[in-house]
């Protein structure tokens, strides 16, 4: 029994840890400008915005599942996080806008 419901909240962080992630990277590229995309050399604000959106959009469903079901973490899940995790990682400082502090 514990280790059903240890691998259930193990569960259910991971989807939450997806849904935060989806959520910062959808907010992020809702408020970025359109032209800071074209300057960096990344693909558009529409491409970003719909890949962003549709990992938010799989990883509330993952919660969803994650609560109500308590069914695993599946493989669009992880699609999800990971189309989140390239754009904070990769689009994001490129797109926000110059540095500020230190140059090195």
């Amino acid at each position: 029994m514990f280790l059903i419901t240890a691998s259930y909240y193990l569960y259910l962080a991971v989807a939450a840890g997806a849904f935060v992630l989806s959520v910062l990277a959808a907010v992020n590229c809702i408020v970025a400008s359109p032209a800071a995309f074209v300057v960096s050399g990344k693909r558009s604000k529409g491409f970003w915005l719909l890949l962003t959106l549709g990992s938010l959009l799989i990883a509330t469903m993952g919660i969803y599942q994650a609560f109500i079901a308590a069914f695993g973490f599946g493989l669009f899940q992880a699609l999800a996080a990971a189309v989140a995790g390239v754009y904070l990682a990769d689009v994001k400082p490129e797109v926000s806008g110059p540095r500020r502090g230190s140059s090195w």
